[in-house]
């Protein structure tokens, strides 16, 4: 005996536009939906979008007949792990998967870090400028302050933190940022810093990892240190353990050397100096 199945159809709104829709654990498109042909039955679909809470609709689809559905999506402040996102400074982060945390796209600017502090010591003025002229303990406060703020306003995931990368951290995110994109003195002496982001990115969307300013890191310089410099095949100096200086990675606007622009060098300064036109930092928003 042939039966015939009249079947019918289903019909996904949601605002706003764009949500996976997700049958059974399975990707079946984005809003608005529309599928033609779906056998009679009950049927439950999530609606998935970045920064916004799931949904659920579910009802029954008859023969012959459309299951209509719209859905409004509750906005989220909260980042979404695995997505990039802006922070409510304009700080654009990015995730970067071996890491399973969020780097900040762009060094920090001088815009920025006044917003946040209130205070702008950088000696090549200019907003989208990355701020130079800070201490490590200038950095570190500023990514505590940062923490607070943001906490405040509902935009941090649960047990994440702003803070300095760790060297190991660095050295992963790096990338495969070229040199040649750098900014560097390396084929012409140049007079400061440059904006943020004037140069290419790196495969993580990453904009000046090598070059603009020394980045600070967390780490005191150490024989681990010279362990990692050494095995990346990049000069190192013993004499500054033990003598109380914090690691930076990345190069600047004032170095031309291969020496001081090699991938795994590591330069040590002491914390805090804020002598410096060619030191800056990035955050990192991780979990502690």
């Amino acid at each position: 005996m042939i039966l015939n199945i009249e079947y019918g159809s289903v019909k996904i709104g949601s605002k706003p536009a764009g949500a996976t829709v997700v049958l059974n654990g399975v990707p079946m498109g984005r809003t608005p939906f529309l599928q033609n042909v779906v056998r009679p039955g009950n049927y439950e679909y999530e609606l998935r979008k970045g920064q916004y809470r799931s949904a659920v609709v579910s009802g029954e689809v008859k023969s012959g007949q459309s299951l209509d559905f719209n859905a409004t999506l509750k906005y989220d402040p909260a980042p979404v792990l695995d997505y990039d996102f802006t922070n409510s400074y304009g700080q654009a982060m990015q995730w970067v998967s071996p890491l399973k945390e969020w780097v900040a796209a762009h060094e920090v600017t001088q815009k920025v870090y006044e917003s946040v502090t209130g205070q702008n010591p950088s000696n090549f003025k200019g907003g989208d400028r990355p701020v130079e002229s800070v201490s490590w303990y200038d950095a570190k406060r500023f990514c505590e302050k940062l923490t607070i703020n943001e906490r405040s306003r509902g935009t941090l995931p649960k047990g994440f933190v702003y803070d300095l990368p760790s060297d190991s951290e660095w050295s992963v995110f790096v990338g495969g940022a070229r040199l040649e994109d750098a900014v560097t003195s390396r084929l012409g002496q140049l007079k400061g810093t440059a904006e943020v982001g004037t140069s290419q990115p790196n495969e993580y969307g990453l904009f000046d990892v090598r070059g603009n300013v020394w980045e600070w890191c967390d780490d005191w310089y150490s024989q681990t240190i010279v362990k990692r410099s050494r095995a990346a095949k990049s000069p190192s100096n013993p004499s500054w353990i033990g003598t109380e200086r914090k690691v930076l990675r990345g190069g600047s606007w004032s170095r031309s050397s291969g020496y001081d622009l090699a991938n795994g060098y590591r330069l040590a300064v002491q914390p805090s100096k804020t002598d410096r036109y060619d030191s800056g930092f990035r955050v990192v928003l991780k979990r502690k």
